[in-house]
């Protein structure tokens, strides 16, 4: 009877752990099944662009932003691989960018992360470049050498790009007619650094740009008259902190035979 209670308490007490067991293995279920849901909620959101590739470089899976960004859907890029000629990518440069040398290639290849990749795919929904600045990350199962998949995380430039050659075209635009100017004119930064000095200042004083940049400010100042010295330091430590455009009338001398000393108005305005 003694051992057919006992067999009872322990059938009993099994039972319990088995429903425990159950239990614990229930909320692990759903801990897993809120962590999934979170993932999938960001995967489909984030802006950035996210794509995953099996060992051999197969396109497995994409996010929306992705689809958008390429202008391809997840049918039509599932299978692609990085050597495929459609992808038209290229360099900042504009030379062509071999698929072998994509960053998800490189990191299936060597195992390691490679980040900040600029590279410019041909949208076909826009037929237009995307400029895209790419992150590959290779994974690895516990114990294996050699990644099984990579996902590569992007973000679209394009508009940083064209802000940049917009801006690149305005500053040639503007060396151009500074490099012809008559008048000496020249930029100085914020940390009293001369940055543009245009070449017509070698008339003016007999020294070339190239020299007033790498000597300044001593070599202007140099040629200073004497009894102008004190007021242009004050011009540039008082006057090129006020927002209205200063005018200050000094004397130079010269490097330039026949011309010992010259009288010279300087016009400056900080811009903000």
């Amino acid at each position: 009877m003694k051992n057919q209670e006992k067999t009872k308490e322990q059938l009993i007490s099994e039972l319990e752990e088995l429903r425990q067991d159950k239990h614990e293995h229930k909320k692990a279920e759903e801990a897993l099944r809120e962590s999934e849901e979170k993932y999938r909620i960001l995967f489909e959101t984030m802006e950035q662009g996210v794509v995953y590739q099996n060992a051999s470089g197969e396109i497995i899976s994409a996010n929306p932003a992705a689809e958008r960004v390429l202008g391809l859907t997840l049918d039509q890029m599932q299978g692609r691989i990085s050597i495929d000629p459609r992808w038209q990518a290229v360099h900042e440069d504009g030379s062509d960018f071999p698929g072998e040398e994509h960053p998800s290639m490189i990191a299936l290849k060597t195992c390691e992360v490679v980040n900040d990749v600029i590279m410019g795919v041909f949208n076909p929904e826009t037929e237009a470049y995307r400029w895209i600045l790419i992150n590959a990350v290779p994974q690895l199962r516990t114990g294996e050498d050699k990644p099984y998949q990579v996902y590569t995380t992007f973000t679209d430039i394009t508009e940083r790009k064209r802000a940049e050659e917009t801006l690149r075209k305005s500053e040639q635009r503007f060396r151009t007619i500074a490099d012809f100017t008559y008048d000496s004119e020249y930029w100085i930064g914020p940390d009293n650094d001369l940055i543009y000095q245009s070449p017509s200042i070698e008339r003016i004083t007999g020294h070339t740009a190239e020299e007033h940049i790498e000597n300044h400010p001593g070599l202007f100042f140099s040629l200073v008259h004497p009894e102008d010295k004190e007021q242009f330091s004050k011009h540039f430590e008082n006057d090129l902190s006020s927002s209205e455009v200063t005018r200050f009338t000094f004397r130079i001398i010269t490097q330039i035979p026949g011309k010992m000393c010259t009288l010279h108005e300087l016009y400056s305005k900080p811009l903000t």
